[in-house]
Formats: C-alpha cells, structure tokens, sequence
C-alpha cells in the first residue's frame, strides 16, 4: 500500500464523526498511524516476557474500557491547535487476536505534527511502550525517566524516549500510565547503554519484540497491599528531521502532561464515579521535572 493510500485511510472519519478542519502535513499522519496500530500489535504476537492481565476480554465497554471524544481535548492544549480525531473502533471491527484499543487526537505546532493517543489493553503492570516502537524499526538511542508530583503527592512519573530511523528520519515519545484505580504506575528504570551477554541470533531476535531485554530492570514499586488489575497508557509521539530546540521539547512534554491529566480526570469521573472537580485540574506543566534515570 502506498503511502497515499494509508494517508486516505487514515484522514476517513470513522462512521462520520470529528471531521478535521484542515489537515496535519508532513509525513506524521501515515506514520504515526503505523507506529501505534503495527507496533502494538507486533509485540502482542509474541507474549513472552509482557506483562499480561488476566482480564482477557474484548475491548470495548464489556472489558470496562473508557469511550472517548473529539471533545475530550480541546482545540488548543498547551500552545497545539487539535486538527483531526480518530475514534477507537467498534470491537466487532477490530482484528482477530488484538486487545488494544486506541482514541487518537492529531495536533499541530508548526513546524511539528504530533499524535495523542489513550490506548488501553490487557496490561498488568508497567506497559514499556519503547518495546512496540523497536518492533516497528525504530531505534531507541535515548530513554529517561521524569518524576512529577500530581496533586495526592504521588510520583506520576513519565518517560522521555528518543528513536532515528534510516539516515533522516527521528522521533520523540513521551508516555506515562496509571492503574484502573488512577494512580500512577511507575515506569522501568534500567541502563540503556549497560552491557548485555551475547545470547545468540535467535534469542536477540525474541528480545527485540518482548520485554526480555527489561528481565534485569528495577520492578517498580507498588502501594503496600496495593492490587491492580491492569494499566491504561497515554502517550504522545512527534516524528522530526531537523533539530529541536529546548523549547520544541518542553512543549512536547507539556502537550503530554496535559493530554494525560484529562484522559485521567475523564477516566475518574466515568470509572470511579468522582467529579471533575476533585481530580487533579492544575497545570502539570507548570512543575518541576527531576531527572530520574538515564
């Protein structure tokens, strides 16, 4: 399929919802299409090593999963003007065997086009989402991890991962996840560049699509007593050839920080039957971000 091809699929409201208002340019929509649907599903081929929930139901509203809008991120978040919404599709659409379910939002900060997507799936425990874009041939040179403070005083934290395909081609990604019950799930933490055995062709290739390579990482901590049945994923990926400045980056962050508070406070309000106004509303951009890991 060419790339116009999956452009025109991409840009298709589904079942007539959230027409865009103009169109996201570069190249980020085939490919950020690409990133989220192949990747996730390339690494759920493979089961060995993912955390795997015991919730194995369809997505969709039998599992419990949140339906989302066009409406549940403005039109400008955190300096980025919202230009297209792809809802999930209907469970009865999807592909035999997935268990994720995606709501993206496309945004534009010229010159960047990014994807804010809620995904949530059959996870128990920490998603290490850098995983499904290695699957997709994108290579991980940078990953940290950032500690935020949300309004209960928990660590919220998130990560920062920098990919580079073929000689142009770069990538930002910026995620983070909480439980069923909103608190936040804490990421891995391991040395990227740390040294690894030679375990041989076969067991190299099996690493590049499971989370075998994080056997050895810190599990993260829970809540003494503390029981989760799954982890839901927020996520925003820019992809870029030239470049960015210090400032592209933090508006990067903050777009995510943003997005994330609300997919949360949304999930509050319809899961755990809490009003908005409780929820964390400040701005979590506004914080201090301390660097973790490295």
């Amino acid at each position: 399929m060419s790339a116009d091809d999956n452009n025109a699929l991409v840009t298709e409201p589904h079942k007539g919802e959230s027409v865009p208002t103009k169109q996201p340019r570069q190249y980020s929509t085939l490919l950020l299409a690409v990133v989220v649907i192949g990747g996730m599903f390339l690494t759920q081929l493979i089961k060995d090593g993912l955390h795997v929930s015991p919730k194995k139901e369809a997505p969709g509203l039998t599992r419990g999963d949140l339906v989302l809008n066009d409406e549940t991120l403005p039109t400008e978040l955190a300096g980025w003007t919202k230009t297209q919404f792809l809802p999930a599709l209907e469970p009865e659409e999807l592909p035999e065997g997935q268990w994720w379910w995606t709501h993206a939002w496309h945004y534009q900060q010229n010159p960047l086009a990014a994807i804010v997507a809620f995904d949530q799936a059959d996870w128990a425990g920490w998603h290490e989402l850098t995983v499904c874009y290695r699957a997709t041939g994108w290579e991980l040179t940078k990953r940290t991890v950032y500690d935020v403070s949300d309004i209960d005083s928990k660590n919220w934290r998130y990560v920062v991962a920098e990919f580079k395909k073929d000689t142009f081609e770069r990538g930002i990604l910026v995620f983070s996840e909480f439980y069923e019950d909103a608190s936040p799930t804490l990421p891995f933490e391991f040395d990227l560049f740390a040294p690894r055995p030679d375990t041989g062709l076969e067991q190299r290739f099996r690493n590049r699509f499971t989370n075998a390579e994080l056997a050895d990482a810190e599990t993260p901590n829970s809540e003494p007593g503390a029981h989760h049945e799954r982890a839901v994923q927020c996520q925003v990926f820019v992809p870029y050839r030239q470049d960015l400045t210090t400032e592209m980056i933090e508006s990067i962050i903050s777009l995510h920080l943003e997005s994330r508070t609300r997919f949360r406070n949304a999930w509050i309000k319809d899961k755990l039957h809490v009003s908005s106004s409780a929820t964390n509303s400040h701005d979590e951009s506004s914080k201090a971000q301390t660097q973790i890991n490295q």
